[in-house]
């Protein structure tokens, strides 16, 4: 330790300079893989079909351009459909942040994926589930399920591929 510090003053001294230096790393990081934090680009939409590739990418082309499919969003549920994407191009890559199909909206942020759409809550032997746009869902994680069952409800919640963690039910 050095003379006439604290413990409790080095700790905050290390934090600061940790701090620092991550958002020095972040900052450096975001101008240096502008594909992946891409700063300047303005959002593009693009309404068309997601397909898999056999290299085993996901491509979206519209009218203009086919584009390649990045997103913190699941897109296996939604290809070979005529989908809704909103995100940021770099190049040829769509950083999808938005996808929308009929009565669903998906949307990711900070990381975590959210669904708000509207379905009828129906019981199976397996749990509860909604059908939407030919897509079905596995509820879960709502007390407010059971009393739903046959009713069209909002659906908001967070998604995993077709499995949706229930945040809130309305009529």
């Amino acid at each position: 330790m050095i003379k006439g510090t604290s413990r409790r003053r080095m700790t905050r001294a290390l934090l600061k300079a940790g701090l620092v230096a991550v958002v020095s790393a972040m900052v450096v990081g975001g101008v240096a893989t502008s594909g992946v934090v891409s700063v300047h680009a303005d959002d593009l939409e693009v309404v068309g079909t997601p397909s898999l590739q056999p290299e085993g990418n996901i491509e979206v082309q519209d009218e203009e351009s086919t584009y390649g499919l990045v997103s913190g969003i699941d897109l296996t549920p939604f290809l070979d459909r005529s989908v809704q994407l909103v995100g940021n191009v770099d190049g040829g890559t769509l950083f999808v942040h938005e996808l929308t199909v009929g009565a669903i909206d998906v949307q990711s942020q900070d990381g975590v994926v959210t669904i708000t759409t509207v379905g009828t809550v129906e019981e199976t032997e397996n749990g509860f589930h909604a059908t939407v746009e030919g897509i079905t869902f596995t509820l879960v994680d709502s007390d407010d399920l059971a009393g739903s069952v046959g009713q069209q409800v909002t659906i908001e919640g967070e998604l995993a591929g077709t499995w949706i963690s229930v945040t809130s039910l309305g009529t």
